[in-house]
C-alpha cells in the first residue's frame, strides 16, 4: 500500500495525539504544607494530631495522610503528585458533571487537632505553603 507523504504524515501526527490523549502525565494534586501549630498563649503545641484529606474526584483518588506535631509545633506534609491522562480527566469530568462539579479538581484540606466528635476543619486552597494554626481547646461546639 503506497500513502502518499501527506497521508503519512497526517497519521503520525493524529497516531502522536491519540497516545498524548491516554499517556499518564504526572500532575501536581496538592503543594507541599507546612503547619506552625500555636496554643491559644501563642506558644508552640506538640503532639497535636493534624490530618491531611487530598483529593482529585475526576480522577478517581482520595486519599488521607495523619502527622504530629514536633516539639517546635511544626507539622510537614510532601506535595502530593499523581499520573492521570488528559482522557481520564476529561471522562471523570463529564460522568461528575452537575451539582458537585466545582469538587473534581485537585484539592485538599485539613482536619485540626481537636479531640471532639467535629474537630475543626482547615480549608487550605489559596492560603500558601505556610500556616499558622492556633488551637484553642474548647472553642469548637
Amino acid at each position: 500500500m503506497n500513502l502518499s507523504r501527506n497521508t503519512r504524515v497526517w497519521l503520525t501526527l493524529a497516531a502522536l495525539g491519540i497516545s498524548a490523549l491516554f499517556f499518564p502525565f504526572e500532575h501536581e494534586v496538592t503543594p507541599g504544607w507546612a503547619f506552625d501549630v500555636v496554643g491559644s498563649d501563642n506558644k508552640a503545641l506538640p503532639n497535636c494530631r493534624i490530618q491531611e484529606y487530598w483529593e482529585w474526584l475526576a480522577v478517581g483518588l482520595q486519599r488521607n495522610e495523619t502527622a504530629i506535631s514536633d516539639a517546635a509545633g511544626r507539622v510537614r506534609f510532601p506535595t502530593r503528585n499523581a499520573r492521570a491522562s488528559f482522557a481520564r480527566q476529561w471522562i471523570g469530568e463529564v460522568r461528575g458533571f452537575g451539582f458537585h462539579s466545582a469538587f473534581l479538581g485537585p484539592r485538599a484540606y485539613f482536619i485540626g487537632c481537636a479531640s471532639t466528635t467535629n474537630p475543626e476543619r482547615l480549608d487550605a486552597e489559596k492560603v500558601g505553603g505556610e500556616i499558622v494554626y492556633r488551637y484553642v481547646p474548647g472553642t469548637r461546639p
